[in-house]
């Protein structure tokens, strides 16, 4: 079995980044994206997001490649949530996605962050939090990407 340490760090936002996930119902698609990453054999440290978008830190398995991973989680997600009346405002996830990974001692620091998404978002916009983590990898971010 081959070793790979890779930790990503997984952003993806609602269909325009509207705010169409209740935060009744986030702890439901949290864990349907857990079942998704444990299915394949990913290991997940930790999820959560707001109403327009999700946060995902996980190690991706050897075997799998990133962007397949991401359209599976999406597209699953997203069939699951149109089914479900619960979610009649989902209107599906944005075409892109932002992913980055993690140096092993900032784990901790990211899931934290992650933790804290609520508290976070009641200071600085989704767009916002983008342009910070596409200009820190030397990125221009536009806000269609994530439309």
């Amino acid at each position: 079995m081959s070793k790979v340490i890779a930790p990503y760090h997984l952003v993806f936002a609602t269909k325009n980044r509207r705010t169409t996930i209740p935060a009744e119902l986030r702890r439901d698609v949290f864990k349907m994206l857990f079942s998704i990453l444990q299915e394949r054999k990913c290991h997940v440290y930790r999820i959560n997001g707001t109403s327009n978008h999700v946060h995902i830190l996980f190690e991706l398995h050897p075997s799998a490649a990133l962007a397949d991973m991401v359209k599976e989680l999406k597209t699953r997600t997203s069939f699951w949530m149109h089914r479900d009346d619960r979610f009649k405002y989902f209107n599906g996830w944005c075409s892109e996605y932002f992913a980055e990974v993690v140096a092993r001692d900032s784990i901790d620091s990211v899931i934290e962050y992650i933790k804290n998404q609520e508290s976070h978002h009641g200071a600085i916009s989704l767009e916002d939090e983008m342009v910070n983590f596409y200009s820190r990898n030397h990125w221009i971010f536009l806000p269609e990407y994530f439309d």
